[in-house]
This record gives C-alpha cells, sequence and structure tokens, in this order.
C-alpha cells in the first residue's frame, strides 16, 4: 500500500479541524485564492502556503510548507531550503492546536500572504 501526499482530511477528523482554523485565519485576508489538488493551496499573486498529510500519518499531524523571500530560523521550523534567489521554503509540521493559535504562527502566515502579494 501506497502512502500518498493527500491534501483532503476527510478521514482524518483532528487534522480537518487544524487546516479549518488555518483556513479561518486566511479568509480574513482580501483576495485569496486557493487551489485543492493533492496539497491543499493559497496564493495571492503567486502561492504562499501548501498544506498535506500522508495516507498512513496518524490523525493529527498537518505538514506545511510557506514560502517567504527571506530566510527564518526557528526551532519551530523543521527545515529551510533556499529554492531560488530569495524565496526560501520553510518546512512546518502542525501537531496540536496551540501551534496554530500562536502569535508567532499567525505571523509567519502574514509574512506569507504579503510576500505573495507583492
Amino acid at each position: 500500500m501506497s502512502n500518498k501526499m493527500i491534501g483532503h482530511f476527510e478521514d482524518k477528523p483532528l487534522t480537518e479541524a487544524y487546516c479549518q482554523r488555518i483556513e479561518s485565519y486566511l479568509k480574513e485576508l482580501p483576495n485569496i485564492g486557493k487551489e485543492h489538488k493533492s496539497q491543499l493551496s493559497y496564493k495571492v499573486k503567486r502561492k504562499f502556503l501548501w498544506m498535506w498529510t500522508y495516507e498512513k500519518t496518524r490523525d493529527g499531524i498537518l505538514y506545511l510548507s510557506l514560502m517567504l523571500d527571506e530566510e527564518i530560523k526557528d526551532d519551530r521550523i523543521h527545515n529551510v531550503s533556499q529554492v531560488s534567489a530569495k524565496r526560501w521554503n520553510h518546512s512546518i509540521v502542525i501537531k496540536d492546536k496551540e501551534e496554530i493559535e500562536s502569535s508567532w504562527f499567525q505571523d509567519l502566515l502574514l509574512k506569507g500572504y504579503a510576500f505573495a502579494g507583492r
């Protein structure tokens, strides 16, 4: 059996709740676009956020990639890779609601949103 990346979380209620909470923040911002494929992605002028999990990953784990025009170094970021000039991909793993509710995470989303709108 495969362990495919999935962007639909109906079979994982806790993961779905995390996704919905993040989406509730994003819906308050103007000009947000959403695309649902193997990942759930968000954009303004360019994509800046991707969310997914894997078929075999337990419920309650949500993976995110956040694209920024700067590198953020923080222990809460799983990995950072520079993908091109002034483009860094920040990998974040959400494992509880408190991470989503933190001002640190919400500020990071706003940085991604601002980047995507430029």
